[in-house]
C-alpha cells in the first residue's frame, strides 16, 4: 500500500490548495514467522521508496489561518512563485505511484487527501491522467481510523465518541499506538511516516521505523 499524508492551506478543496504531498510505499514482506503464543508475526521491511514535494497554491486560493498553524510551512513557502504548481507536483506524484507495485492508498482520515488529490486534478483537467479506471485515488482505501476502531474492539475496549462521532483523531491514534505525536512539528512525509508506523503496530504488532524504536507498543508491553 502507499501511505499518504497531505498538507493544504485549509479544509474546502474548493476554495483550497494543496501545498505539500508525502508518501512511503509499504509493503509488508513477509520474511519469516516466529511463533509467539500461536500468533504469527510478520517481519516488515522498512519503507525505503518515499515521496515528498511542496508547491505554490494555485492563484485565488484561500489560506486558513488555523492551516498555517498545524502545516509545517509559512505563508511566505505557499505563496513562492519559484515553486512549482500544484499540477506539477500531482503530475510527479501520480509518475511515482504509478511505479509501485502495489498502489493502494492508506493514510488517516484518508478520504480527505484524496478528495483534495482528486479536485486538484480536475481544476488542472489531469482527470485522464488519474487513472480512475485503476481506482487508487478513489473508493478502495485503508484508513487507520477503521483499524484503529476494529482493534479497540477486538481488545474488548468501546471507541471513545462524542455527539455520537468517533474521537478517533490523529492525536488519540498516535497516542493508542505509543508514538509521541506534537501537532504542526512535521511536514507530510514525516506524518506519513508517522502513520505508516501505527498500521505496522496495528496489522503486524511490529515497529516499523529506527526512529520511532523507542516508543513500546502499549498492548506488547
Amino acid at each position: 500500500m502507499i501511505v499518504l499524508d497531505i498538507e493544504t492551506t485549509g479544509l474546502n478543496p474548493d476554495k483550497h490548495s494543496v501545498v505539500s504531498v508525502g508518501a512511503v510505499e509499504f509493503d509488508p514482506v513477509k520474511l519469516g514467522f516466529e511463533s509467539d503464543n500461536s500468533k504469527s508475526r510478520h517481519k516488515i521491511s522498512q519503507p525505503e521508496n518515499q515521496f515528498y514535494q511542496e508547491c505554490r497554491m494555485w492563484e485565488g486560493a484561500e489560506i486558513m489561518p488555523e492551516a498555517l498553524e498545524v502545516i509545517d510551512l509559512t505563508r511566505e513557502d505557499i505563496t513562492d512563485k519559484s515553486k512549482q504548481s500544484p499540477e506539477s507536483l500531482l503530475k510527479n506524484f501520480i509518475g511515482w505511484v504509478e511505479a509501485c507495485d502495489r498502489q493502494t492508498i492508506a493514510g488517516h482520515n484518508v478520504h480527505f487527501d484524496l478528495q483534495f488529490l482528486n479536485d486538484t486534478g480536475r481544476r488542472f483537467d489531469l482527470e485522464n491522467t488519474l487513472s480512475a479506471r485503476r481506482g487508487y485515488f478513489y473508493d478502495r482505501v485503508v484508513d487507520t481510523h477503521s483499524l484503529a476502531w476494529m482493534k479497540l474492539v477486538k481488545d474488548g475496549n468501546t471507541p471513545a465518541t462524542d455527539d455520537g462521532h468517533s474521537r478517533i483523531n490523529s492525536d488519540f491514534l498516535f497516542d493508542y499506538v505509543g508514538i509521541e505525536y506534537q501537532r504542526g512539528e512535521h511536514n507530510a512525509l514525516e506524518d506519513a511516516k508517522l502513520t505508516a508506523e501505527a498500521i505496522s503496530r496495528l496489522l503486524y504488532d511490529e515497529k516499523l521505523l529506527g526512529e520511532y524504536g523507542e516508543h513500546e507498543i502499549p498492548w506488547e508491553s
